[in-house]
Formats: structure tokens, C-alpha cells, sequence
């Protein structure tokens, strides 16, 4: 199994050609990027993850590098995947962790024997096998355990996430009593099945909110900065039950990541509609109008070989027949001017965004300046008042001597000659004048 650099650290993976997981991590070196961190987003510090249908373990591992989670417990069925999970979680994982390799499921569910799509090892399943001629057997499951033996074990948990190839429903009717417990919330993977749509009702009758969240399988902002995509428009998806309301980063927006509040089966029917899942490679082009038109000739059921060719030239197409073209392009037209409203509406939220930083900034700047004022007034009075205080004390001490010579006995022996001396001004001259000179004498000798 290869071993190559990642943004979760040096990692083993699998086949890097067929497998889906292990061709991602091999070009981008990161696996849906954009959904670990809305969903370490919406963590505590310190939450506790199930990680279940953990894979080789990027999400959680994932989640580890963002958040400070007091624990991850990593489920894997696949036998062929454990051994690389446990190297990797024991690598890489930043949090106290658990590996388990088990079938997680109730204990009256009979898992049928595991299958895959060709060599990708992503998509082995427990469920009943659906389609015909493209599932391959894989290797039989170690063991069972039901949810409530896990979370009595590992648990509690304050995030459940399963990616558990279409056995998600049955886990999340054995886990019921727990997804209605406070903080515990659930992120399932969400595919274009009407079993999505009996999850969401599930989820919904558990009291839960409900929200879609889809994003793009490709990263432009990748761990190796590959600005290939392996899918162009392709998009993943999954449905976040909680008891609080998500947050989304504007930074996921901005890459095309839809956030929707669902509050029925029919909510998220329109969601997974208007979502671009998979595109065909032909018209895939680098202009929107040259997409756009492809797009057209594609629903209309037109095709190159015969477009304004000499056999079908000389026909006269009624209006009916040009009616659901002309529909579509009603509809495209609607689209683009939509668009251009939201694109409008974009632009003056990122003019407010920049005014109201420019405002808190200002404010900043003044918060400091005031605090720099209240500072030095502080510092102005406390000077004050020591001066005043010394003041105080002066006067204290000026007074105090004077009662003491206001009240000694060679004051009252002299009082007849301060008498002399006040009505005789020019008797005090003299004396004055007399006593400087003597204390000149006495300093000369």
C-alpha cells in the first residue's frame, strides 16, 4: 500500500489509480478538505468524535489538526483498511484515540456479506447489494458491535459522523435515544438516494435542525496547490443534524460550499436537485457561454453528428417542437440574471465589510488614544496628590513649630521688645542691620 506526504502527515493509502480516497490523496495530497473544516467549525474544544466508516482516517485526523478533541474513536468494517488506519491514526491523529475494526449495526440487522464497485475500496459495503455487474466480494467482516456497546465503551460522543455505504438509517435508528440527548449531533453522508431522503426524515422526527451541506470535490486551495480538477464541478455532500444552528466560514462560501436549512423530505429533494453532482466531461469547457450551451444541446437531446446537417436541414420544426428549448433558455437566462444579482448583492456586502473594518479600526485607534489619555491623567493625579500631600504635612509641621515658639518662654520674654520694635521701624533696621553684621564677623574668624 503506497505511503505518501499529505496535509494530515505521511499517510498509507490505497490503490492511487481506481480508488477514489487514494487517487485525491495522491494529487491534492487531502480528501474533502472543505467538509473537515465546516464540521471542525462546529466542534468544541474538547468534544469527542465517532468517527464511523473511518476509511485510512482523514476526517478525523482531520478534525484533530483543527480542533483539540478530548477523544476520536475510529470505526472500520473493511479488514483490508484497518492496518493502514492504525498506522495512520497512530502517525498522525492529534487526539487521545481509539481504533476499532468492526460491523457497526443493530443486533437484529443482518449485514449482508461485503461488496465493492471494482477496486475501489471506498465504496465496500455492508447493506443489501444493489445494480447488477459491477460489484466485486470482498473479504468478511472481524466482527459486530451495536451502537450501544460503542458508546457505553468509547462514548459519550458530542459528534457522530457515518459514512457507512447506505447502512446509515439502521444506525441511526439504533442510536435514536442518543442523537435526542443534548450536544450530541450527527453528520451523515448524503448521496443522490431516496434513502437520503428517509434519513432526513429521521433525522427531523428526532427533533434535530436539519441542514444540507454540499461542496466541491475539488479544493483549489490544495495541499499541493494542483489546480487540475479530477471532476470538474463535481460536488459531495452531507446532512448536519444538530440541536444549535451551524456555522459556515465565508472562506467555504466563497468556494462554492451551499449551506440550506432543511425542514422537510421536499426541502432537500430541491437541495440535491440543484446541486451539481457530476458533469459530463464533454462539456466541460473554460467559458460559462461555451458550458452553457453544451449544457442546452445535451438536454434537448441534440447531437453534433446531425446539428444543421443537409438531411435534416429542410424540415420545418413547429413552435411546439421548439418550445421546450425555448423554456430552457427562459430558464438559463433567469439563472444568469439571478447570478448577476447575487453577484451584485456580493460586491456590496464585501464594500460594507471593508467600511465597517475601516470603522473598527478608527474605533481602535481611539480606544488606544483614550487609553493613553486616562493613563497619563492618572499618572497626573497621583503626582498631584502626593504634592499636595507633602503639602499638607509642611503646613502640618510649620504649624506645629510655631506653637511651640508661640508658647516657649524666651517668645513671652521678648514680647516688650517686639513692641518696641513694631512702633520703632527704624529701631528695627538697625537691629537687622547689626546682625547680619555680626554673623559676617563670626563666619570670617
Amino acid at each position: 500500500m503506497p505511503e505518501i506526504d499529505t496535509r494530515y502527515g505521511r499517510m498509507n493509502v490505497p490503490d492511487v489509480v481506481e480508488d477514489i480516497v487514494g487517487a485525491s490523496l495522491a494529487q491534492y495530497g487531502e480528501w474533502a478538505d472543505l467538509e473537515i473544516r465546516f464540521i471542525a467549525s462546529n466542534l468544541a474544544e474538547g468534544d469527542r468524535v465517532a468517527d464511523i466508516g473511518a476509511f485510512v482516517g482523514t476526517f478525523g485526523i482531520g478534525l484533530s489538526h483543527i480542533k483539540r478533541l478530548k477523544s476520536l474513536s475510529f470505526v472500520e468494517a473493511n479488514p483490508r483498511m484497518t492496518e493502514a488506519l492504525r498506522a495512520n491514526v497512530a502517525a498522525n491523529c492529534q487526539a487521545p484515540c481509539h481504533v476499532i475494526e468492526t460491523v457497526l449495526c443493530p443486533k437484529s440487522y443482518q449485514p449482508a456479506r461485503p461488496h465493492r464497485i471494482g477496486n475501489n475500496q471506498g465504496s465496500t459495503s455492508y447493506a443489501t447489494a444493489t445494480g447488477a455487474g459491477n460489484f466485486e466480494e470482498a473479504s468478511d467482516p472481524v466482527a459486530r458491535m451495536d451502537f450501544g456497546s460503542l458508546w457505553e465503551s468509547l462514548g459519550p460522543f458530542n459528534l457522530i459522523k457515518l459514512d457507512v455505504e447506505g447502512m446509515e438509517l439502521p444506525i441511526l435508528e439504533d442510536a435514536r435515544e442518543y442523537l435526542m440527548k443534548e450536544r450530541v449531533s450527527a453528520w451523515v453522508e448524503c448521496n443522490d438516494d431516496p434513502a437520503s431522503l428517509r434519513v432526513a426524515e429521521f433525522l427531523l422526527a428526532c427533533g434535530l435542525n436539519l441542514y444540507y451541506f454540499a461542496f466541491p470535490s475539488f479544493n483549489p486551495d490544495n495541499f499541493r496547490g494542483d489546480s487540475t480538477p479530477q471532476f470538474p464541478f463535481a460536488y459531495e455532500a452531507g446532512l448536519f443534524a444538530t440541536h444549535g444552528e451551524p456555522q459556515i466560514d465565508r472562506a467555504l462560501l466563497a468556494v462554492g460550499c451551499i449551506l440550506t436549512h432543511v425542514t422537510n423530505r421536499e426541502a432537500l429533494r430541491r437541495a440535491m436537485w440543484q446541486t451539481p453532482r457530476w458533469v459530463p466531461p464533454q462539456i466541460v469547457r473554460n467559458r460559462a457561454e461555451e458550458t452553457i450551451a453544451l449544457a442546452v444541446h445535451a438536454l434537448n437531446g441534440d447531437r453534433y453528428e446531425t446539428y444543421l446537417s443537409a438531411d435534416t436541414t429542410g424540415e420545418q420544426n413547429s413552435d411546439s417542437e421548439w418550445a421546450p428549448v425555448a423554456e430552457l433558455k427562459e430558464e438559463i437566462n433567469r439563472l444568469e440574471t439571478h447570478a448577476r444579482d447575487y453577484q451584485d448583492q456580493a460586491r456590496s456586502l464585501e464594500k460594507r465589510t471593508r467600511e465597517l473594518e475601516a470603522q473598527l479600526k478608527e474605533r481602535d485607534l481611539r480606544l488606544h488614544q483614550l487609553t493613553e489619555l486616562i493613563r497619563w491623567t492618572e499618572a497626573l493625579a497621583r503626582d498631584r496628590l502626593m504634592l499636595l500631600q507633602g503639602e499638607q504635612k509642611l503646613r502640618h509641621q510649620t504649624e506645629k513649630k510655631y506653637q511651640e515658639i508661640a508658647f516657649s518662654s524666651s517668645w513671652r520674654a521678648t514680647k516688650p521688645i517686639r513692641s518696641i520694635l513694631s512702633r520703632v521701624p527704624r529701631l528695627r533696621g538697625y537691629l537687622k542691620l547689626s546682625a547680619r553684621a555680626l554673623i559676617q564677623g563670626l563666619r570670617r574668624r
